[in-house]
């Protein structure tokens, strides 16, 4: 395999901003409830909040500005987005901060045998 620098650029120069969602306001702690909408596990807001500050948090001390995007959209939208249990999001295979790569892990079973791969 070629050796390569990873750095966090995208098609038309350095990465300078991304749009991430805050999580929902909603604790899921019935096992049945998270099941049914593609979930492993329970969530905690407050625990989920927390992540979402801390990745928010490493995208600004890398330089990038961070929109929420809950935040662009109407009031009467955010009071109903806010309560949603599934979010917008996106399941990258991998992302590059810096120079450092995280791996992801496959959101399906379906998608588990081609992460090793593609990683």
């Amino acid at each position: 395999m070629d050796s390569f620098q990873l750095n966090c650029w995208s098609e038309h120069g350095e990465l300078k901003v991304v749009m991430l969602c805050a999580p929902s306001i909603v604790d899921v702690t019935d096992l049945t409830i998270a099941e049914q909408v593609g979930w492993s596990d329970t969530v905690n807001h407050q625990k989920a909040m927390d992540n979402f500050m801390a990745l928010k948090a490493t995208f600004e001390n890398a330089g990038v500005h961070v929109l929420d995007y809950a935040r662009e959209l109407a009031h009467d939208q955010q009071l109903l987005s806010e309560q949603l249990l599934n979010r917008y999001f996106v399941r990258d295979l991998a992302c590059v901060i810096g120079n450092r790569l995280l791996l992801g892990n496959a959101g399906s079973s379906l998608r588990k045998p081609e992460y090793p791969l593609a990683h």
